[in-house]
Formats: structure tokens, sequence, C-alpha cells
């Protein structure tokens, strides 16, 4: 499978916008550990300190320059579309022909973690991601064909794992139940023990 830099699947942009004192801008948050982008807050433009915002659309990929190195980078949501972010948070724009949803998963492996970290810069807890350390971190990105059919092995994948799961946690209510019920029996002389 060939291996491709972010720089050349994309290119990092940036739509500046004039934060004005008495309109209302939704801004959006990335959680870490890969879960995703979601709403923060909404605020009036004066309630806003850093006044140096970006404006995101639906399918833009935005990560954390901080918090990368911890999972902190996802698509935007359409509900989230014309939300507004800072400085730490760059945009990136895909080229066509790469699911979002192939990429997605490349951004939860090890691999990528790893350079992650290893490309983040700074003191102990504010390494930071300079943007052209972010335009040379690799993945692996086979023909479309292919993104498409690793994304349904990995949604199978996922349904035989929930399926487990479930399985797993029935399996030890059972259990918990049994002993209960064991417990109950023994205390109320309904199972006698053969004492020495």
């Amino acid at each position: 499978m060939k291996i491709y830099k972010l720089r050349d699947i994309g290119s990092l942009i940036r739509r500046n916008i004039k934060i004005q004192d008495d309109k209302e801008y939704r801004q959006l948050t990335i959680k870490m550990n890969n879960e995703g982008i979601c709403f923060r807050e909404e605020k009036l433009g004066f309630e806003i300190g850093v006044k140096n915002q970006s404006e995101v659309h639906t399918n833009d990929l935005v990560f954390s320059r901080i918090d990368i190195r911890n999972g902190a980078i996802g698509f935007v949501p359409e509900e989230l579309d014309g939300a507004v972010v800072g400085n730490d948070f760059p945009v990136f724009q895909l080229k066509n022909n790469i699911n979002h949803k192939y990429l997605d998963w490349c951004f939860k492996t090890k691999d990528f973690r790893e350079q992650s970290i290893a490309l983040s810069a700074g003191a102990t807890n504010r390494k930071k991601m300079k943007r052209d350390n972010f335009l040379n971190l690799q993945i692996p990105l086979p023909n479309e064909n292919i993104q498409t059919e690793i994304v349904q092995k990995i949604a199978e994948l996922n349904l035989k794992v929930e399926s487990i799961k479930q399985f797993c946690t029935k399996l030890n209510d059972d259990i918990v139940n049994l002993r209960n019920i064991m417990l109950n029996r023994i205390f109320e002389g309904k199972i006698k023990f053969l004492l020495d």
C-alpha cells in the first residue's frame, strides 16, 4: 500500500472572519481519543477574547495543535457548518477521492498517534504540532475502492465486537444474579451444607 504525506492529499486553508461584537458565533471543540468534533458553545462576538477566528465547513478536517498527539482530530459534522475556530485549530481540506471514514480510521491507528507525538514539540504539557509538521504526517492510502472495502470490513468487525461486549455484559449480569440467588437460598435454609 502506498504511503502519502498529508500535504499530498490536501491543504491547510483559512477562512478568516471578522468577529463582530453583536453577532453570535458557534464554537466547536475536538474531543481527545479520536471521539470527533462537537459543539462547544455559542457566544456573542464581544465575549470572544481572541478575535482572530476562522470559519469551518462540513467535512473540513480540523485538529488541535496541542492535542493531536492525544487523538484530537476529526471532520466537521454538518450541524457545525459555519462554526468558528481559533489559531490552535487549523483547518485542512482534502482533495477528492478520499474516503473520510477511511481517513478517520487511519487517525486512530498506533502509527498515526506515534507520528503525532514525535512531530509535536515544546514544553512537556504544551507540546504543539507545527502546521508544516502536520503536512508531513503519513498515512497508507490505497485506491478508493480498497478504502471503501476497508471501511466496510471495519464496520463488520465493530458489529461483532459490540455483539461480544453485549454477550459478556449479559453473562456477567447472569453470574451476579446466580450468586445472589444462591446466597438467598443458603440463608433461607433451602440449600443445606454438610458440616464436618
